[in-house]
């Protein structure tokens, strides 16, 4: 589970335990200022930082889910929304 953080620009991540209970994993930075909206997209996190004016994917890892890898990152105005699509 990925929570953003915007005033602390940063992702929260968080398993969920036997019990269904969320259980804090870890923070991470998002790259950027005010991370408003993010999506998970196969292997990877996209989060768009709205006062940066970027969009940065991240690469997740396999052991506990942790953005821990910056892959790319997109200069843009202000985004605010995203939607992530697969290819059949």
């Amino acid at each position: 589970l990925y929570v953003g953080v915007r005033g602390a620009g940063s992702i929260a991540v968080l398993g969920i335990g036997a019990d269904g209970v969320p259980l804090p994993i870890g923070m991470e930075s998002c790259a950027g200022d005010w991370p408003r909206h993010h999506v998970q997209a196969g292997q990877a996190l996209i989060v768009a930082n709205q006062l940066s004016n970027t969009i940065v994917a991240f690469g997740l890892n396999a052991e506990d889910g942790r953005p821990d890898r910056r892959l790319s990152c997109l200069k843009l105005e202000s985004p605010t929304c995203l939607a992530a699509q697969t290819l059949p």
